[in-house]
């Protein structure tokens, strides 16, 4: 196991912990248990459906380099998001992009960008979120605010990289045109960067991918809002915006497999924000995080076997992983 693995179940356990001594545990499971099973199905089928959306994203976003159905593209989608219900650091990313290079005989450079540039669309989707939900809410303090910054940063930086890859690259040469190695890995730059291409190709592929992003989100948002009202909670429009957006983008945070501690921290910093009790925050987030992690396990499962792949061949992509960090030390 190598370093960031470690720090990925370090901050799990830490956030974890944290939860525990600062929660009645005993209120949490009474919320826990006396949720319906109705509605806990509901949530379920319908957090399912989040990767068709997902695939519509993809689809699009692949369309430069290959073609592919929506039914492939949200098949491997799903085993992603599988892949990182059981494996740290998010590694569900590069197994997707694996399996797609695999299933279409497109270069995994290339694969993995048109997924980082799926990860760059939702987490700007989840920024205007933000944006939407605190512009209603002035009560929000600025600490909240100012956590968001870093991300904003990123996602814009990285979106910019990938509507202007010529500048970009023209950039990264005079950076380092004094060092022997960036022309051994100047074409790896250049297919790194090509994940964006769809972006640029006019109105309608945007419109493509950035309402089934919005949709994707949204869909979350009514499923979060079927769980608050199950739990006796009442969010207005902007404070689902607010909280999506929140645990949205602190599942981005490396951890251990199944974003387990980092889920339920967005949870408690939203619903801290908006007043709510640590306990309500908790509980919400667990049972959200078990629909979301049983539903998706099956539709892995599902896809994995649609697609004639095994359990144990993504199992194997952290070995992979572990053996390029040796090679690289």
């Amino acid at each position: 196991m190598n370093k960031q693995m470690i720090v990925s179940y370090l901050v799990s356990l830490l956030l974890v912990a944290i939860i525990i001594a600062f929660v009645d545990l005993e209120e949490v499971l009474r919320q826990v248990i006396g949720f319906g099973a109705v509605h806990f199905t509901v949530i379920s089928v319908l957090s399912i459906a989040t990767f068709v959306f997902r695939g519509i994203i993809w689809k699009e976003l692949l369309k430069p380099f290959t073609e592919i159905s929506l039914l492939e593209s949200t098949y491997i989608t799903t085993i992603g998001f599988f892949a990182n219900n059981v494996l740290p650091l998010r590694i569900g990313e590069i197994v997707r992009a694996y399996v797609l290079s695999v299933h279409k005989k497109i270069g995994k450079v290339k694969s993995f960008s048109s997924v980082l540039a799926e990860r760059i669309v939702e987490g700007l989707t989840l920024v205007a979120f933000f944006v939407a939900g605190i512009a209603f809410l002035p009560s929000i303090g600025p600490e909240l605010k100012q956590l968001i910054l870093l991300p904003v940063a990123l996602f814009v930086a990285l979106l910019l990289v990938f509507l202007f890859p010529g500048k970009a690259l023209a950039i990264t040469r005079k950076l380092f045109s004094g060092f022997k190695f960036f022309y051994k890995v100047e074409h790896l730059l250049e297919d790194f960067v090509s994940g964006g291409k769809a972006m640029r190709n006019g109105l309608r592929p945007n419109a493509i991918i950035w309402g089934a992003s919005i949709a994707t989100w949204g869909l979350l948002a009514v499923i979060y809002h079927v769980a608050a009202v199950q739990l006796g909670l009442e969010f207005s429009l902007a404070e689902l915006l607010l909280l999506v957006s929140v645990t949205g983008l602190s599942v981005m945070i490396p951890s251990a497999p199944g974003f387990i501690g980092t889920f339920e921290f967005g949870f408690i910093l939203a619903f801290s924000a908006l007043g709510l009790s640590a306990e309500a925050a908790t509980s919400m987030a667990v049972i959200l995080h078990l629909a979301f992690w049983i539903s998706t396990n099956i539709a892995g499962l599902i896809a994995l076997n649609r697609l004639n792949l095994s359990f144990s061949s993504i199992m194997a992509m952290e070995k992979v992983e572990e053996a390029k960090e040796r090679a690289v030390k």
